[in-house]
């Protein structure tokens, strides 16, 4: 090889080695005070980083939460849940109380994804809504090379459904600054009072104040009346679409019949039950789909029928002194789909006597603020 080629193919490598430089975990710095979001490379547009922003804000004003979003290349091989929740423990504020955050990493290069929470919203329920945020929201963005929707529809989901936050919208007006006051009073009309101290207070009806539960009361009417009414849709009289004769629902043994072999896996299991009406004319057929409401079988992502299941086994407990590993299988009745993933839980806690949460030893300092024993979801796309 001449010395030019060999020239040219020590520049593409050293372009290809650029291309997935990693990032040193201690170079990032904590975006606190002044945002939310560490972007070192410029990935994150200014619409996106600006409601990433909002959302961080807002959260941090409802219930003091952190909700951080980080985009590096690479960790550097480095796992990726190890980098994200040491950047969380990092960044987390020196106070005593455990405090809800969150930390989202994309690590694009690596096509890793990560989800942490911190000890103190780091229950099985926020777990498992991790896991369905990253399954459900990010990945399939990630995957489609959506960087932007990804993280905007993780941070919006985290935001509500791990961080509390009523409505975690774009639109949220956060940190507002206030309009100047004037320093002579407007002319305002001569009925209307001109200061503070003449307007009048009224107190609320007791129509207001009973509104939260009546509201509470009329959706539960309306759930208890979707659970009655949903039988007698299902099997009320229907006409054929075609030649609008009667048609007959055929029994559960018949019907298999015109059920693939996925459709009858499914009620087999009874994720989902099947009704087939037959036109008494023409003998047109019609398939219907009923989910159960109350189901342990979720939709495979490999044949898409509702016959996947997951097991949890503990590889190791979680102590006072460090948490646990547990690893969640997946497997598919159906397609005979397998998967298996890992994730960490909190170590576990002593309660004092004013009913605190002490972290080991019993130093309540321990574990406050955003600390987080690594637990959360993963994704790789």
């Amino acid at each position: 090889m001449c010395l030019g080629s060999r020239i040219a193919w020590l520049g593409l490598a050293l372009l290809a080695s650029c291309g997935v430089m990693a990032v040193d975990i201690g170079a990032l710095r904590s975006p606190r005070p002044d945002g939310w979001v560490v972007d070192p490379d410029g990935r994150i547009d200014a619409a996106t980083r600006l409601e990433l922003n909002q959302l961080g804000n807002a959260a941090y004003a409802h219930n003091r939460a952190g909700l951080f979003v980080v985009v590096v290349a690479s960790t550097g091989g480095m796992a990726q849940r190890a980098f994200a929740t040491e950047l969380l423990n990092r960044w987390s504020p020196a106070v005593d109380a455990p405090l809800p955050g969150v930390l989202i990493l994309v690590a694009v290069d690596d096509r890793a994804a990560e989800l942490v929470l911190s000890d103190r919203i780091g229950d099985a329920a926020s777990q498992q809504r991790a896991e369905q945020i990253m399954r459900t929201r990010m990945v399939p963005a990630f995957r489609a090379g959506n960087l932007a929707q990804g993280l905007l529809a993780g941070a919006r989901a985290a935001a509500q459904e791990l961080l509390g936050l009523p409505h975690a919208s774009a639109d949220l007006d956060v940190e507002r600054p206030r309009e100047a006051v004037p320093s002579t009073p407007p002319v305002s009309h001569p009925l209307a009072p001109t200061r503070a101290s003449e307007r009048v207070q009224h107190p609320k009806s007791d129509t207001q104040r009973y509104w939260p539960i009546i509201g509470g009361a009329g959706v539960g009417l309306l759930a208890i009346s979707a659970l009655l009414l949903r039988p007698l849709l299902r099997y009320r009289p229907r006409r054929c679409r075609r030649c609008h004769a009667s048609m007959l629902r055929l029994d559960e043994v018949a019907d298999d019949a015109s059920l693939d072999a996925s459709e009858r896996c499914e009620e087999r299991l009874g994720s989902v039950d099947y009704d087939v009406w037959r036109c008494t004319a023409c003998s047109h057929v019609e398939k219907l789909r009923y989910g159960a409401l109350l189901s342990r079988y979720s939709a495979c992502p490999r044949c898409r029928a509702r016959t996947q299941s997951s097991s949890r086994t503990t590889l190791q407990a979680a102590t006072y002194d460090h948490g646990g590993r547990v690893r969640v299988d997946e497997v598919c009745a159906h397609c005979g789909y397998t998967a298996s993933r890992e994730y960490t839980t909190a170590r576990k806690t002593r309660t004092s006597s004013n009913g605190m949460s002490t972290g080991v030893g019993g130093g309540a300092g321990r574990a406050g603020g955003y600390r987080s024993s690594g637990r959360g979801a993963s994704g790789r796309w």
